[in-house]
């Protein structure tokens, strides 16, 4: 059986040794205080320089030795080359190390005392308040409840009036919401009705505040001449206490009541258009 080469033993041992040192940095970084984490970062970075650099060295050093058949002395020569890097690789390690903790260790001192100086200025207001509380009289305790409540008061009523203001917004688009879905829908059943439904095109749709919706569209008759014509959705909404309720109506021109109906909610009156959205709405369905 062929002996393992001293040189492997001592190799072997060398990073033993260095991994044992890592480990042991690591430890000691756990230690609270700036000093065992300067330790730490020295010991980290010298067992990863010496890690790398020393054991490429080694590495470089056995191989010359072996494989290229050198002479005794250059065998010493390169063995002492490989430990002289693996020394220069210690000791930038463990400057790099120190370096690191360094900033490391600044950083951590700004956010504490930035921490410090917030906790003592809260504490300095506080006292400052309390002093000057204690030199007020007591009417003036008084007077300064007094407006604090006033102030608490205004606040929670611009709260309850923003409140009722968002209630209100959303109850106004629900409604809107709501109006859009039963113009669109009367125009659906407007189509329907139609002799060709086939031929109906929607031109404008009108949607005004009462609710009331105002089509202009063209549909082929019973002649089969495409014709312009109107229609109104009539909306009635009853006044508050009243028995009778909301009704909806739709008159189409040509037929008796369209007129009046046309003239009371759309004649020279301006509305929200969804047309466009009709149009979609009637492509879907």
């Amino acid at each position: 059986m062929k002996q393992i080469p001293r040189d492997i033993y001592i190799g072997l041992a060398f990073f033993l040794v260095v991994l044992m040192y890592g480990a042991a940095g690591v430890v000691v970084q756990s230690v609270n205080g700036s000093l065992g984490v300067t330790l730490g970062e020295a010991a980290s970075m010298m067992f990863v320089f010496a890690a790398v650099v020393g054991g490429a060295a080694f590495v470089a050093a056995l191989w010359l030795t072996r494989f290229l058949k050198a002479k005794p002395d250059a065998k010493v020569a390169l063995k002492g080359v490989a430990s002289a890097v693996t020394a220069v690789a210690l000791v930038l390690g463990a400057i790099a190390g120190v370096q690191v903790s360094r900033a490391r260790n600044a950083e951590q001192d700004r956010s504490s005392a930035a921490a410090a100086d917030a906790k003592q200025k809260v504490a300095d207001a506080r006292a400052a308040e309390a002093l000057r509380v204690a030199s007020l009289s007591p009417e003036q305790l008084s007077a300064e409840k007094a407006t604090k409540e006033a102030a608490v008061q205004a606040a929670r009523e611009s709260a309850r009036k923003t409140q009722e203001a968002a209630a209100e917004a959303a109850q106004k688009q629900a409604l809107a919401t709501l109006r859009e879905a039963v113009a669109i829908e009367a125009l659906s059943r407007l189509r329907a009705a139609m002799k060709d439904p086939d031929s109906f095109e929607v031109k404008e749709v009108l949607l005004m505040d009462t609710g009331s919706a105002c089509y202009t569209y063209r549909a082929r008759n019973s002649f089969n001449a495409m014709l312009q014509n109107h229609a109104v959705l009539s909306v009635s909404i009853p006044k508050a206490g009243a028995k009778s309720k909301e009704s909806v109506r739709m008159a189409v021109e040509g037929v008796d009541g369209f007129s009046s109906a046309w003239n009371k909610s759309c004649a020279n009156q301006s509305g929200k258009d969804i047309t466009r959205m009709a149009k979609r709405a009637l492509s879907v369905g």
